[in-house]
């Protein structure tokens, strides 16, 4: 201890800590302050680097705190450091480079964000041992206390967050159900590496062409993620192939994005999936029935995209219209609820899953020929049946169908 304490930088640091030290036992200023010095403190030297990771089991308890704190301030050098002591730990030296992996990843730094957590997964992906167990409960830790700041920082880029509250007897709690990246975003491809951070997200969905593949690249690491929505999105098969690695993944939509059939190959290898929609893409009906093969219960609806916007009932053997969405191709072209639709593009309806059959083979711009009975009032008031003949330039499906709780009316 005497040789030790003669190096006369290294006893300034010590007695520096101790004063740090009371402090914070005191409720202080948090470990990661700066401290207010007239001139920055140059980065460590690995000879430096390398001491504070042999000091982390060291017989004193102030050498120990004081060789954690450094790594603390040394920022990402210190993460390959606390990965060579989590190798082969003590008890001791194991929880103290915990503690400083779970403080580095505390930063906003994307870098040192990514390098502490990874650190800590290569523990969790050790055998079973207390080591494991609590680097498992440390990143349980962090998902909770980034999950908040991430949402924050990705609505701060353009991201739209859309948020549920539940009422539980006198408390409310919120839940985030889907998060989308649109062309409100101004984030760069880099800033999608927070996506990790977020565990709690059922949905995310992908809108526009500033939407991309990294998104997916990071996408996939999210835990609790079940749907991914994709509307004219900029991805591409590369992007979807991620998906494969989301085994968690039970819903996929893809919209008029320009992906094919190595997309729909990729899917088969996600067990979990229930529901796969395909509108308006380069795949062909012959990979989605494939797909569907392998989907078992779960279901592939394969569409080339067209949309009219009416919701039918079957009476009898006819198929009589009960709803027209607003300002859908249906309502622009004057079709009307009650409207009896006889036949389409000279096709019979009998009921409506055979209109939905036949319009899922037109594409959206394509123009359509429905005949329709609709009971008008004659002169004196009654009631009369009309043949008419209506011709709707079909549209595509409103990106609103297929997002949790998307409302742009």
């Amino acid at each position: 201890m005497l040789n030790y304490l003669r190096q006369g930088a290294h006893f300034a640091q010590v007695r520096h800590f101790a004063l740090a030290a009371v402090l914070l036992l005191a409720g202080g200023a948090p470990v990661l302050a700066e401290e207010p010095t007239a001139a920055k403190t140059p980065p460590p030297t690995a000879e430096q680097l390398a001491q504070w990771g042999r000091e982390l089991d060291h017989d004193v308890f102030l050498v120990r705190e004081e060789a954690t704190q450094q790594l603390v301030r040394a920022g990402l050098p210190a993460v390959e450091i606390c990965r060579r002591v989590l190798r082969q730990p003590t008890p001791e030296s194991g929880s103290r480079a915990m503690h400083v992996l779970h403080q580095l990843a505390l930063s906003n730094d994307l870098t040192l964000l990514d390098g502490a957590r990874g650190a800590l997964e290569e523990v969790t992906r050790g055998k079973s041992s207390p080591l494991k167990a609590r680097a498992e409960e440390v990143l349980a830790q962090l998902n909770s206390q980034r999950q908040a700041v991430t949402l924050a920082e990705l609505e701060g880029l353009g991201a739209r967050i859309r948020r549920t509250q539940y009422v539980t007897g006198f408390a409310a709690e919120e839940v985030v159900q889907s998060l989308e990246i649109g062309q409100d975003w101004r984030g760069t491809d880099d800033d999608f590496r927070r996506l990790k951070w977020l565990t709690d997200i059922r949905q995310i969905a992908l809108v526009g062409n500033r939407a991309t593949d990294a998104v997916l690249n990071y996408a996939s690491a999210m835990k609790g993620l079940k749907s991914v929505q994709a509307y004219r999105a900029n991805i591409t098969d590369e992007g979807v192939k991620q998906l494969a690695n989301c085994q968690q993944l039970e819903d996929v939509g893809l919209y008029y994005t320009p992906v094919t059939n190595e997309s729909l190959q990729a899917l088969k290898a996600v067990k979990t999936l229930t529901a796969v929609r395909v509108y308006g893409t380069r795949a062909t009906p012959e990979v989605a029935a494939e797909l569907q093969a392998g989907l078992g219960a779960g279901k592939v609806d394969f569409r080339h995209g067209a949309f009219l916007g009416v919701g039918c009932i079957t009476v009898d053997t006819s198929c009589t219209i009960s709803r027209v969405n607003k300002d859908s191709p249906a309502d622009r072209a004057g079709i009307q609820q009650e409207d009896v639709v006889v036949a389409f593009n000279g096709a019979a309806v009998p009921d409506f899953e055979t209109l939905t059959t036949i319009i899922s083979k037109l594409k959206a711009g394509d123009v359509a020929e429905l005949q329709v009975q609709r009971t008008a009032l004659d002169g004196n008031s009654q009631p009369v049946q009309r043949k008419l003949t209506i011709k709707v330039p079909l549209g595509e499906w409103p990106v609103e169908q297929f997002i949790i709780g998307a409302n742009r009316e």
